[in-house]
């Protein structure tokens, strides 16, 4: 069974005829003239940043100090014609590893804002009979399908589940919780892992 969640394309564009959804994902259909021939051609422009959407290039999109991690600069980082670092053309090919699920919505979803921590990945390890080992890609179940009330936060994860990540080998992640905002101290504490 695919993880997908459904996505409602809606048109950049607003308006009186142009109803807004809160999961609906923008996209936009252009028409540009062609040139020589009296033609246009059909242009369809999608923006994945949406509650239910991903991205695996995420780090390049989080900017500190005019840097992107590792300690890269932004401006060298993401340029017009693409991402030169943290970019997503290593995974062209797919990727091959372990993926362990850890279901933390087993009784429901988590209550809104949970802050997600080591002992919640520990407690759904036993409960689940399996370890994260090194290597590992980490799906986390929250059982939220995206903000549904945007008066609820998303549950996060919080920088102790971060370093416990790290410090078990984790080698991606996936899953339904927002990464929390933390302070400056704080990114550059993860930025040294």
């Amino acid at each position: 069974m695919s993880p997908a969640r459904p996505i409602q394309p809606t048109p950049f564009v607003s308006g009186p005829f142009v109803p807004l959804a809160r999961d609906s994902s923008p996209v936009q259909q252009i028409m540009q003239y062609a040139g020589d021939v009296s033609a246009t051609v059909d242009m369809i422009l999608v923006t994945n940043h949406h509650v239910r959407s991903t991205h695996i290039d995420a780090l390049g999109h989080q900017v500190l100090d005019d840097q992107v991690y590792p300690g890269r600069p932004l401006a060298e980082s993401v340029t017009p014609a693409g991402v030169r670092h943290g970019s997503t053309a290593a995974f062209a090919a797919g990727i091959s590893t372990r993926g362990v699920l850890l279901d933390l919505a087993f009784g429901g979803p988590l209550p809104a804002a949970h802050p997600i921590t080591p002992e919640d990945f520990e407690a759904a390890e036993a409960r689940q009979g399996v370890r994260l080992e090194s290597g590992d890609a980490l799906v986390l179940r929250c059982g939220w399908a995206g903000v549904v009330d945007f008066e609820k936060p998303l549950p996060g994860v919080t920088l102790d589940a971060v370093r416990w990540m790290h410090q078990r080998g984790v080698s991606l992640y996936a899953g339904d919780a927002y990464m929390p905002l933390i302070d400056v101290a704080e990114v550059q504490e993860l930025a040294a892992f």
